[in-house]
């Protein structure tokens, strides 16, 4: 009998790197959206966690300690679960949409980590990233939180033919159709 692969065994979760200021707003301001998609992210274990996003998270030194140590909490338990990535020379960099510096480093390690989701507060990020072109090539979408979260659901009820409570009408009569 032959053994499957890792690449076999794997799931369809999407991996999702979750951009700085998402990280930021819920973790250290405890803003509802961002941290609903932390908190969703992380459960599925779909969180991809890279080296760029802990350098960005390292660098906050505001006004707030609790901000600062509810940072500083989360760094220290991603510190087994960053992601390593080889940096892209300026060359690789330029060919990716997004402006900064920072965001192509994203985008960057997006394509490397094979991840299929960005979510980012960044509405020029997003606009970039998610222009068709861009969006074959890369296979790559960039959502905000609220976005991202109404796609955790939609998944949800598509896969697990269990849930009724929370589907659709139309889902919970095509179901029906398809066992009848």
């Amino acid at each position: 009998m032959k053994r499957k692969t890792t690449s076999e065994t794997k799931t369809d979760k999407k991996k999702t790197i979750l951009d700085t200021n998402i990280l930021f707003l819920g973790i250290g301001l405890r803003e509802k959206l961002p941290l609903k998609a932390i908190r969703i992210a992380t459960a599925r274990k779909e969180h991809v966690y890279t080296e760029t996003v802990d350098e960005e998270l390292s660098r906050y030194h505001g006004d707030d300690p609790k901000t600062l140590s509810r940072i500083q909490r989360f760094r220290n338990r991603q510190k087994n679960n960053i992601v390593k990535v080889k940096h892209a020379t300026d060359e690789e960099l330029s060919k990716y949409p997004p402006k900064g510096p920072g965001d192509k480093r994203i985008m960057d390690e997006a394509v490397k980590t094979d991840s299929k989701i960005i979510v980012t507060m960044d509405k020029l990020f997003r606009k970039r990233v998610n222009k068709e072109e861009n969006e074959k090539k890369y296979g790559i979408r960039a959502m905000d939180p609220k976005e991202y979260i109404r796609s955790t659901k939609r998944n949800k009820k598509i896969n697990n033919p269990k849930i009724i409570n929370n589907c659709s009408r139309a889902d919970l009569i095509e179901r029906l159709n398809r066992h009848a």
